[in-house]
């Protein structure tokens, strides 16, 4: 079987293939939601979403729905570059924009990629309007143009991409785990030498223990190489 090559591919915009989801929900508890996200709970370069607030019990003002498997992306300070595909129900703030491919020309598991993707990023941050917290627009967004593979190479392109992603995600969890077993480890170690010494484990603010934090200082040096009587500080 033979595929079409990238040139090959036809260019299309993004707002012919893609919907942005604009669906209201004042009520979401009555509606069975019970999470809202912001933007404070998307990490940057992250498809996955790991934290999240409740509903209930919470002062949130947030009545954007979205649904399972959309995608969402932060329209405002783009250059944080926040993408996450939604893994539940629930509501989120207005300055998330929310997508579903539009017909059948692009396949689900690819749209994240496309809106992760340094064109797309470059168009969102070229299209931002305002000084403290530049936001981009849908109708700008819209515009983007990209070339669309053939769908047999979507999917392709998606499997590839979904495997690395996985990779990544199983990485960071391990050195998380390690990171934590470490700690566990020297607290551990802490607690053996105290009782090896007769002392009992005690918890201490670090301020019981310290004089006092002084900050670093980065002096603003010359680029000339010291003297004999001068020290130098540089890669060497």
């Amino acid at each position: 079987m033979t595929t079409a090559r990238k040139q090959d591919w036809p260019s299309v915009k993004f707002g012919d293939v893609v919907e942005n989801i604009n669906l209201v929900e004042r009520n979401p508890l009555d509606a069975g939601l019970d999470r809202f996200v912001g933007l404070e709970h998307m990490d940057s370069e992250n498809l996955h979403i790991r934290r999240w607030g409740m509903i209930e019990g919470s002062d949130t003002t947030f009545t954007k729905r979205f649904r399972k498997g959309q995608v969402l992306f932060g329209k405002r300070r783009a250059y944080q570059r926040k993408v996450a595909v939604a893994e539940f129900d629930g509501i989120c703030s207005s300055d998330i924009l929310t997508f579903d491919p539009k017909g059948d020309a692009l396949i689900p598991e690819l749209l994240p990629f496309i809106v992760q993707s340094e064109g797309f990023f470059a168009h969102a941050l070229g299209t931002s309007a305002g000084s403290l917290s530049p936001r981009t627009r849908w109708s700008q967004l819209a515009d983007y143009e990209f070339p669309l593979p053939p769908k047999d190479e979507q999917r392709r392109i998606a499997e590839i991409l979904w495997a690395a992603d996985d990779g990544i995600t199983a990485l960071s969890e391990a050195e998380s785990n390690a990171a934590a077993l470490g700690v566990s480890l020297f607290e551990e170690e802490m607690h053996q030498g105290r009782q090896a010494q007769g002392q009992s484990s005690v918890v201490l603010a670090i301020g019981d223990v310290l004089k006092g934090i002084i900050a670093g200082k980065s002096p603003a040096c010359s680029s000339q190489p010291a003297g004999p009587e001068e020290y130098g500080v540089g890669p060497d």
